[in-house]
């Protein structure tokens, strides 16, 4: 990027005049990006680490209303309703005309994200038994994210940023006419009462499956209290995120999520955000550093069941804690070892990421179970709106990593 017209003012040679004629950009590596469609330098460098803090914004404010709509309103709308809508903003996206109003979309593409994600995660452990559940959080979920990250930057080396969100928009459109496919959540509906339409949905599967099912599965003695709540008296008995605290044991789950989740997503934000700033092709350091999060769910994965949760929580944590931490001991100029050690630590993260989605998910209980979870990433996207002026900030690499800890 080079200025054409910096000119120094008359009787004071230090000071020099804004840009009278544009920028010229280098296309080196970037085609085009929003920095050189709206000029986002000088005195508007700021507004591209807000760009993704509102962004980030949006996805606080769906993971404050999305799980209440889902625990309110069932999984299955709340999943598909999300979905369409952050469709539609991506493509939205493209056509935007000024920073402003990329911004404004970005923020609902967050809130569209956010909701989606946490309601397939939930919608999709509720419907699987307990031996599948913890490897579709891992593999079917988490997996998938990653995979979905290291075609990124391989999307992005060949197609400008417009192209790129229709390219991620695209795909979205084929998930829709699963509504007619994926049913809705039994356990989500046995707490609604709904009694019958929960033993459909386990029918279907089993004669999907080739497995015989009796034609009563809920015994009517099993669901007394449900059905006494629910539709049997017209009435359902409704959550709000004061459940959450009203009791001693989950005023402690919910409390230690919040710290948690907020701690960890900024760290795990921080890394990724400032995987461009490191030395060497920024396509490359994007892609490993999405392979390093493929490594972690799969190595997560075979840990489960081999080791208790609380303890997976603190090893991973205390592994990420201790590679950020030798970074500061690192001189100056070993670029390399800078590198291995910060994705090493970016390995420790993401299991620590991957790993609370299903930890928290088996801690909360199924009436508020999408409440909890939409509660806690809140907490995390407080960490990971800050996390981009974190890596703006012209700290050294070292000082910021050690902060991390």
């Amino acid at each position: 990027m080079s200025n054409n017209s910096i000119q120094p003012s008359s009787g004071h040679g230090n000071e020099t005049e804004g840009c009278l004629n544009g920028w010229t950009y280098s296309t080196e590596i970037y085609t085009a990006t929003i920095v050189s469609e709206w000029d986002l330098v000088c005195d508007n460098a700021w507004k591209v680490p807000l760009t993704t803090s509102i962004f980030f914004l949006g996805v606080l404010f769906g993971s404050f209303t999305s799980g209440q709509l889902s625990d309110r309103f069932g999984r299955k709308p709340v999943f598909f309703s999300t979905m369409a809508l952050q469709t539609v903003i991506t493509l939205g996206q493209t056509s935007s005309s000024n920073w402003v109003m990329f911004c404004i979309l970005n923020c609902l593409r967050g809130v569209g994200q956010i909701a989606n994600y946490i309601a397939s995660l939930v919608l999709g452990s509720e419907i699987l038994g307990k031996s599948t559940r913890v490897s579709f959080t891992l593999l079917g979920h988490s997996l998938c994210f990653g995979v979905g990250y290291a075609c990124l930057p391989l999307f992005a080396f060949f197609i400008r940023w417009r192209m790129l969100l229709v390219a991620s928009a695209i795909p979205c459109f084929f998930f829709l006419p699963l509504w007619w496919v994926i049913p809705e959540s039994p356990r989500w509906l046995l707490s609604q009462g709904r009694v019958e339409e929960a033993e459909q949905v386990i029918q279907n599967a089993a004669k999907k499956n080739r497995i015989p099912a009796p034609d009563v599965i809920f015994m009517a003695d099993d669901c007394l209290e449900i059905m006494q709540k629910g539709s049997f008296k017209g009435e359902q008995q409704t959550y709000s995120f004061l459940d959450l605290l009203r009791t001693t044991n989950m005023r402690n789950i919910t409390i230690l999520n919040l710290l948690l989740w907020a701690a960890t997503a900024m760290v795990f934000y921080c890394l990724s955000l400032n995987t461009g700033n490191m030395n060497g092709n920024a396509f490359v350091n994007c892609f490993v550093s999405a392979v390093t999060e493929i490594v972690a769910y799969v190595a997560t994965w075979l840990l489960i069941r081999r080791a208790p949760r609380p303890m997976i929580l603190f090893t991973t944590l205390l592994f990420c804690d201790v590679m950020l931490l030798i970074i500061k001991l690192i001189p100056e100029g070993w670029h390399a070892v800078f590198q291995v050690l910060a994705l090493l630590g970016k390995l420790g993260v993401s299991r620590a990421y991957s790993f609370l989605y299903l930890f928290s998910m088996e801690l909360f209980p199924t009436v508020v179970r999408n409440m909890g979870l939409g509660v806690a990433s809140t907490a995390a996207r407080l960490g990971s709106i800050l996390s981009p002026y974190v890596v703006y900030i012209g700290w050294r690499l070292a000082i910021a990593h050690v902060f991390f800890n």
